[in-house]
């Protein structure tokens, strides 16, 4: 990556709207979409993408001069905890992995080494390689194999369907005295 470029973690108040339309945008090309007709495509998107940011880390690639705050790309990622996703929790039994749900680089910075070195930090600060992606893209394979990611769809799937929403709440209200 370019030294004119550094790594910091994201500004939410200002970078918000362009993470969100730029995954948006960028992933409905992806033949993962499914089924899903293009005018429901950003409803449907819309709230397990919010879902990722609310519950992720986001680091962005910004021009390194002070005051720059345009922002070339972009790493969600989070940490799969053991036992919190019961219906995958057998597939990866006492194993905190690395799940990179999103990465982004603007066309014009591809090819300059700025998706490879923001997923390298970014698996560096969860710990090492062997993670785990929820987003597949045609892009990814160029970094799967390089970086041992796993494509786990379900982990995602899983933590935004309306059923998980109804055992939390249920878990939450015997909970409480």
């Amino acid at each position: 990556m370019d030294s004119s470029l550094k790594i910091r973690e994201w500004d939410p108040e200002t970078e918000y709207p362009f993470v969100v339309h730029s995954w948006l945008r960028s992933y409905r090309g992806s033949r993962h979409v499914g089924a899903i007709l293009p005018k429901d495509y950003w409803g449907v998107y819309l709230n397990t993408v919010e879902y990722c940011l609310a519950n992720s880390t986001v680091n962005v690639v910004v021009p390194a001069e002070d005051g720059q705050d345009l922002v070339v790309g972009y790493c969600v990622a989070s940490e799969y905890v053991p036992g919190a996703n019961p219906s995958i929790t057998p597939l990866l039994e006492n194993s905190r992995r690395p799940v990179i749900h999103y990465l982004y680089v603007k066309d014009d910075f591809r090819r300059m080494g700025v998706g490879t070195e923001l997923l390298a930090h970014t698996l560096r600060r969860t710990r090492g390689h062997g993670a785990m992606y929820t987003f597949q893209s045609p892009k990814v394979k160029y970094f799967t194999n390089r970086f041992y990611l796993t494509w786990s769809p379900r982990i995602i799937c899983d933590a935004t369907s309306p059923r998980h929403e109804l055992q939390n709440s249920k878990t939450d209200s015997t909970a409480s005295p």
